[in-house]
């Protein structure tokens, strides 16, 4: 087996549902399990062109951007983040989030205080393969957007946050 030492790379392996997510990616933080306080950015080299035919992921290859000197060495695992979407992207949502008229999307954003959802407009970029849909606008950074139920929802009715599993 031969390396090449000039540029330090990752490698992993991505579904197809994803491959969206890695080719739209702005930044690609790297987190080494032996340095997880440490993050490297990245850049996607490389996408496989085909899926691997047993595991049906594609091989991707990301390029670290100035790594710490000693801390990378050949055989570390890693774990990579990809931010997805194109720069304006505000938020990832299931599509089961949106509601009302397909020519004005719109999603029930949730207001703890106050025990309700309000109805608010949304400015959708695409539809994902994986299910998902890309925001534009509408939305702001830690609004709580109702997913499940969404078309069943009045804006009089009492909600709360699910709080995960109750065990």
């Amino acid at each position: 087996t031969l390396a090449e030492t000039a540029e330090t790379e990752m490698v992993t392996d991505v579904p197809e549902s994803r491959l969206d997510v890695v080719r739209g990616a702005r930044e690609v933080a790297v987190s080494l399990w032996a340095a997880p306080d440490r993050p490297i950015a990245g850049r996607v080299r490389e996408i496989a062109g085909r899926a691997d035919a047993a595991a049906r992921t594609y091989t991707v290859k990301i390029s670290l951007i100035d790594p710490p000197p000693g801390l990378v060495a050949l055989g570390m695992t890693a774990s990579v983040r990809f931010t997805a979407g194109a720069p304006g992207t505000i938020a990832r949502l299931p599509a089961s989030a949106l509601t009302g008229d397909p020519a004005k999307p719109a999603v029930w954003v949730l207001d703890t205080k106050a025990g309700r959802a309000a109805l608010r407009p949304v400015t959708i970029g695409r539809l994902a393969g994986d299910g998902s849909v890309i925001v534009l606008d509408g939305l702001q950074n830690g609004d709580l957007v109702v997913t499940a139920g969404a078309s069943t929802i009045d804006a009089n009715q009492p909600l709360v946050a699910w709080a995960g599993t109750i065990r």
